[in-house]
C-alpha cells in the first residue's frame, strides 16, 4: 500500500520515489501511444483508443495489456534499481487493473478550476483490478478481445473475476 510506505520512508524519500517513477511509467505509456487521464498521487489512469493512431478495439486492448506488463518490467528493472541507489530501501510495488468499455471523458468544474474526469463500468472494474501487486489484471472482454496468433506470447490466468495477463 503506497500509504504505508509513504508513512514508512517520509515525504522526503517519497518526493524522491516518485521523481524516478512517474516519469519512467509515463515513458512507458508514451511508447505504447496512451493518453493520460489523471495522475493521482502514485497512481495513473491511461486511456488507449483514437483513430489518430489507426487504433482498432483489439489494439487499444492489446497496448493497454502491453503498456501494464511494461510498467511492472520498468517499475521492477529500472525504478527499484534508482531508488535503492538513492538509499530507499522500500521498493514500488505495481497494480495494474484493464478493462475495455464506454466511458465519458469531461472537465469538471469552474472555469478556473477545473479536473479532467472520466466515468464509466469500465473505470471502476479496473480500479477494482488494480488490487494485485506486481500484476496486470483484466477482464473476461479485455481477455475475449485479446489478438490471437500462432506465435502469441500472453497468456491469461484466471484469477476470481478476471485473468493476469503473463508472458509465456
Amino acid at each position: 500500500n503506497s500509504s504505508i510506505r509513504a508513512e514508512n520512508i517520509g515525504a522526503q524519500k517519497t518526493f524522491l520515489s516518485m521523481h524516478a517513477f512517474i516519469p519512467a511509467i509515463l515513458q512507458v505509456v508514451e511508447y505504447y501511444k496512451g493518453h493520460v487521464i489523471d495522475l493521482m498521487g502514485d497512481g495513473i489512469m491511461v486511456f488507449f483508443y483514437g483513430k489518430d493512431e489507426g487504433f482498432t478495439k483489439e489494439i487499444a486492448i492489446k497496448h493497454a495489456g502491453l503498456c501494464g506488463r511494461d510498467m511492472l518490467t520498468v517499475v521492477d528493472k529500472v525504478v527499484n534499481k534508482i531508488i535503492t541507489e538513492d538509499d530507499i530501501n522500500s521498493p514500488i510495488v505495481c497494480e495494474e487493473g484493464v478493462d475495455y468499455g464506454k466511458t465519458v471523458i469531461t472537465k469538471i468544474g469552474i472555469e478556473n478550476v477545473f479536473d479532467v474526469k472520466a466515468f464509466g463500468d469500465c473505470i471502476n472494474k479496473a480500479s477494482k483490478y488494480s488490487k494485485v501487486s506486481n500484476s496486470v489484471k483484466v477482464s473476461k472482454k479485455v481477455k475475449e478481445h485479446w489478438p490471437k496468433g500462432p506465435n502469441g506470447k500472453i497468456v491469461f490466468k484466471a484469477d476470481e473475476d478476471g485473468y493476469l495477463l503473463t508472458s509465456k
